[in-house]
């Protein structure tokens, strides 16, 4: 959830506009890394801002599976083309 809207900002609180943005984060981790567990390669999400479309997964022996998602768009994006686990995806704050 954008925090920087002019009247959200005129009728909250800063430690407010921390907590809206926090749930928006938690409820877009939790949908991303639904969507990462559910999709098909090729799949593309649209959140924050960001389009992702579902790449690869990577299995070591005796860890879980990791799944990958490549930024597609905008190209302006400091990771355009890149792929990014869930951890990657939080890291650069997409998620």
């Amino acid at each position: 959830m954008k925090t920087n809207n002019p009247r959200l900002r005129a009728l909250t609180t800063s430690k407010e506009r921390q907590e809206i943005r926090a749930i928006g984060t938690a409820s877009n981790s939790a949908r991303v890394e639904a969507w990462l567990n559910t999709s098909q390669t090729g799949d593309i999400l649209e959140v924050n801002g960001v389009t992702l479309r579902r790449s690869f997964d990577q299995k070591f022996p005796g860890e879980p599976i990791l799944r990958f998602a490549r930024v597609i768009a905008p190209a302006t994006h400091r990771n355009y083309e890149s792929d990014l686990s869930p951890e990657g995806l939080k890291e650069w704050g997409i998620i």
